[in-house]
């Protein structure tokens, strides 16, 4: 048996409306769509996508993040054109400082450099516990790292240092939170309801932050901690949903697994039934039924498989 030994099988935006346009009759073989059939398929295939995001579901699209806090502060902003620190995980470097610097330093030795590159952000955490961020300054010179703004208070050595080039992007929802309190050590934090946050009594109470609330917004998602934070070491690891990316051209691959490839295609030809005034209730229904089958496929495969605790609520009884 002779296998090809590969499994990257995907195809493209135009692939996809090609393929949905023949389900639908408007396309002999070896045809492709003209310009303005591209055009409004390529319309369709994008509101399709983003409407089920509304789903929750695309496991793929869930993101360990990190969100550095400020002290004093309850209010932060995630999205890439934001001033906050907010960053996936599988792209932070981190590192620590291996030589002590005074404040007004310019340059950190830093004990590995992996990872850190000209004009990347970085932060160095400093011996009033909060966070000097800047950006570094050149490509760094064996450990030693150019800093472009100057510590504005000593770093002793040992102390982190964290390290990445672009902020994430606006998430669609936060799933999961823990409070990184040091190292090697998180806890468990809560998720509000908008309601439940916004009647906390003192909003600017300071300590440790164990409490969220979450709002999508639209340029930018705001994000809101209780307490707000006294210490900058301590930092929120956040599980969240990023939003599916366009389709921008004719060639972009699919920002999906290939197991929902069946279901792009069908479902498009789904969206466009009406487009091309299609009548025929056997093709109308043939149509429907393949693409609501290939959508639950692909949804059920999209699933976690753990298992399910159900716990009795004595609360009436007490």
């Amino acid at each position: 048996m002779a296998l090809s030994g590969s499994d990257n099988f995907t195809v493209t935006r135009n692939d996809i409306i090609n393929a949905a346009l023949r389900k639908l009759g408007q396309l002999s073989e070896g045809e492709t769509a003209t310009a303005q059939q591209v055009a409004d398929a390529a319309a369709d295939l994008e509101r399709m996508v983003k409407a089920w995001q509304a789903d929750g579901l695309h496991l793929w699209k869930y993101e360990e993040m990190v969100l550095f806090l400020t002290v004093n502060d309850h209010e932060y902003s995630l999205g890439t054109a934001t001033t906050d620190h907010w960053v996936k995980r599988s792209a932070l470097t981190s590192t620590t400082t291996s030589a002590a610097a005074l404040s007004g330093a310019t340059t950190i030795v830093v004990t590995s450099a992996t990872g850190i590159s000209a004009s990347d952000n970085i932060g160095v955490v400093v011996d009033d516990n909060t966070i000097h961020w800047t950006t570094v300054s050149g490509a760094p010179a064996g450990t030693t790292v150019t800093l472009a703004v100057a510590l504005d208070a000593a770093a002793a050595s040992g102390n982190a240092v964290y390290v990445y080039t672009s902020k994430a992007v606006r998430p669609l929802q936060i799933t999961h939170c823990r409070i990184q309190t040091n190292a090697t050590s998180e806890i468990e934090g809560t998720i509000l309801s908008r309601e439940d946050f916004f009647r906390l009594a003192n909003k600017s109470a300071d300590g440790t932050p164990t409490q969220i609330y979450y709002s999508p917004a639209l340029a930018s998602g705001k994000l809101y901690i209780y307490p707000e934070a006294s210490d900058e070491r301590v930092y929120l690891n956040l599980t969240a949903q990023i939003p599916i990316e366009d389709f921008d051209a004719a060639s972009n691959n699919p920002d999906f697994p290939a197991e929902w490839h069946d279901a792009l295609v069908w479902n498009l030809a789904k969206r466009q039934i009406t487009e091309y005034g299609i009548t025929d209730p056997s093709t109308i229904q043939m149509i429907l039924g393949i693409a609501e089958e290939t959508y639950r496929m692909a949804a059920e495969f999209d699933a976690e498989d753990t298992s399910l605790m159900f716990i009795p609520d004595f609360t009436y009884f007490a």
